[in-house]
């Protein structure tokens, strides 16, 4: 008997039933980046460098010029995996990495959405579908200095999302979910002090459900 579309898990290991794209840091091209003052990022071949601005308010971002189309369809799983690979301070920032629809600098709470949100060292699963959105503690803090922490979403669109951090389950969500439709990878640092505020990202490795 197959499994339901929500809890089925068997697809992202047969390469016959997935579409995987791998987004490699050689370089920026194909990107825009949202900053104020001095933020910015640079591609480092197996790192993408983000640091915001040194003032209160200050941040940097970074999101593909154009749109997965159709990168969550009805009834099938999209999964986006991230991996930090430096954090510096998690003291008085923001971060966010986003699976969107929004092109703003600074992505809206309520805009169409799915990742994670991380304020100061706590990891937080996010969503919202341009009515509401809201976030979800995962219990699971950010380290500083060297890391290798993957969050990865699984996500049905209009259904739940599953959060996982180095592979565990750490929340599921099951409102403001986004709708099927084009989305485009979204990341950024905002610092909340008079200091900037960095990050390390390794690729960003997703599978979209084929059958």
């Amino acid at each position: 008997m197959r499994e339901t579309p929500w809890v089925r898990s068997d697809w992202y290991n047969d390469p016959s039933r997935y579409w995987m794209e791998y987004i490699p840091w050689v370089s920026k091209e194909g990107f825009t980046q949202g900053a104020t003052a001095t933020g910015v990022s640079s591609a480092q071949g197996t790192l993408l460098y983000m640091v915001s601005g040194g003032a209160s308010g200050n941040y940097h971002s970074l999101r593909t010029t154009n749109s997965w189309q159709n990168i969550l369809a009805a009834a099938k799983h999209t999964r986006l995996e991230w991996v930090v690979q430096w954090v510096t301070s998690v003291t008085a920032v923001t971060r966010w990495l986003y699976l969107t629809s929004s092109t703003d600098a600074e992505p809206a709470a309520t805009d169409a959405h799915i990742g994670f949100y991380v304020n100061a060292a706590d990891i937080y699963a996010s969503s919202g579908d341009d009515a509401a959105g809201g976030t979800t503690d995962t219990g699971v803090n950010m380290a500083t200095g060297a890391q290798f922490t993957r969050l990865t979403i699984d996500v049905v669109p209009s259904v739940a999302c599953r959060y996982y951090v180095n592979g565990t389950l750490v929340a599921t969500r099951t409102t403001n979910i986004p709708a099927a439709g084009s989305y485009l990878p979204h990341i950024g640092v905002k610092t909340s002090e008079n200091v900037p505020k960095d990050f390390y990202i390794a690729s960003i490795l997703l599978k979209r459900e084929l059958s």
